[in-house]
């Protein structure tokens, strides 16, 4: 997309609007919509009616913000040429479709705009609380009960609280292992990003594969508030690859934590 930086610096405060009122929009529909199984994919994974009607508000509405931008989404087949696009929307319409389907609360709706492999805006929007969270660059919002919160900077921890998936694989359990941690907490969905944002946990750890549009728009608001998502070589993860899947991944809300608690040990490690 010619001219893409001249178009989002222009219509960044639009935009950040306009993205806002489709995740309420969306949540209402979650909240609405039934969380009966209607199908399942070959992984496995299941698919509720709930998701497609999500998936088709937020893919409608962008594309009505710009036809030239391409979207990602996880209920639609995926181009993987499209990860290779400058510029490109990567949305998950219901993040954590099995906790929604049996009546839980870890859910979440993700939406992430992707620019040169980078992450540069993001929104979560958790339907049970009607919470939002957003970044974008170097701002960070909570958006509650009508009204915006700034995310101001906070305290660095003595040690860290991990926060980690519910069903924690073999692998991660080793790497969490070896940090010298305050606690672990779990959680499903990409909310696991947003207790990053809230400071209410401080590194978050994936040592098997999962889908890009699970951590697209955690990763953007964790950026925008000083944090990173490395992989196990503390490289940043970029999402410019042909591939629909992330490698293994530290999210933290401050480098401090990559450079005191992990860098070394995890080198070691490997």
């Amino acid at each position: 997309m010619e001219n893409f930086d001249f178009w989002f610096d222009k219509n960044k405060q639009k935009l950040q609007e306009r993205i806002l009122n489709i995740v309420n929009e969306s949540i209402s529909i979650a909240k609405n919509a039934s969380n009966s199984i209607k199908s399942i994919k070959s992984d496995g994974s299941i698919v509720t009616y709930a998701d497609l009607e999500v998936e088709e508000y937020i893919f409608s509405n962008l594309s009505s913000i710009d036809l030239r931008i391409p979207i990602i989404s996880e209920e639609r087949s995926v181009n993987l040429d499209l990860f290779l696009e400058d510029v490109y929307w990567i949305i998950d319409p219901i993040d954590g479709t099995s906790n929604f389907s049996n009546g839980k609360d870890e859910y979440t709706i993700n939406i992430a705009l992707i620019k040169s492999g980078t992450p540069i805006f993001g929104i979560i929007g958790h339907p049970p609380s009607e919470t939002i969270w957003f970044g974008i660059k170097n701002d960070s919002f909570i958006y509650k009960n009508n009204k915006i919160k700034s995310i101001t900077s906070y305290d660095i921890k003595k040690k860290p609280t991990i926060i980690s998936s519910r069903n924690v694989d073999h692998k991660t359990k080793t790497i969490m292992n070896i940090i010298d941690y305050e606690k672990i907490t779990y959680c499903s969905s990409s909310l696991k990003f947003c207790k990053l944002v809230e400071n209410k946990a401080q590194i978050y750890v994936r040592a098997n594969k999962i889908k890009k549009w699970d951590i697209a728009a955690g990763d953007a608001i964790i950026r925008s508030i000083g944090g990173k998502v490395l992989n196990f070589k503390g490289v940043e993860f970029c999402y410019h690859s042909r591939t629909e899947f992330t490698d293994s991944f530290f999210a933290i809300n401050s480098i401090f934590y990559w450079e005191k608690y992990l860098q070394e040990k995890v080198h070691l490690k490997r």
